[in-house]
């Protein structure tokens, strides 16, 4: 049974959004809430308009870091034989104590140095990231 993107998040949508308000130092006004929760809409429409559909779906054990989420899926024979994996980080510009924190979203290969940049431009990474598996192929989720 094939899943597109929207079947993925739609799970996690909401509770994406309550991880991301929860991020935020201080309670959120309803110009600022309208405008986040339109521009999640306006993302999460685009994204759903992508119709990605996975090439695999695997369960596996639960993992503490990159290295050992790669082997656990290394391991697992639902997973295409060349894969990536993708992070989502999500950072805290600093702000004035009256201006509205807006937080920074950064989607990037593991690979790649994300956080150095972002420090010098004044963000901090709040510590929570997410991964998703890319393959050459395709999309597989991974839970």
């Amino acid at each position: 049974m094939a899943h597109d993107l929207q079947t993925m998040l739609l799970p996690v949508y909401l509770d994406l959004l309550d991880r991301l308000l929860k991020l935020l130092p201080r309670s959120i006004s309803a110009p600022a809430l309208t405008a986040l929760l339109e521009t999640f809409s306006a993302l999460f429409n685009t994204l759903t308009s992508l119709s990605l559909n996975p090439t695999a779906t695997l369960t596996h054990a639960a993992t503490t870091s990159p290295a050992t989420w790669r082997a656990a899926l290394a391991a697992s024979r639902s997973a295409p034989a060349s894969f990536e994996l993708i992070k989502t980080l999500v950072y805290k510009p600093k702000t004035a104590k009256t201006a509205a924190p807006v937080p920074v979203v950064v989607i990037a290969r593991d690979a790649t140095e994300t956080e150095l940049g972002c420090h010098r431009q004044g963000a901090q990474p709040q510590g929570t990231a997410s991964r998703v598996a890319r393959s050459a192929d395709g999309v597989f989720r991974a839970r």
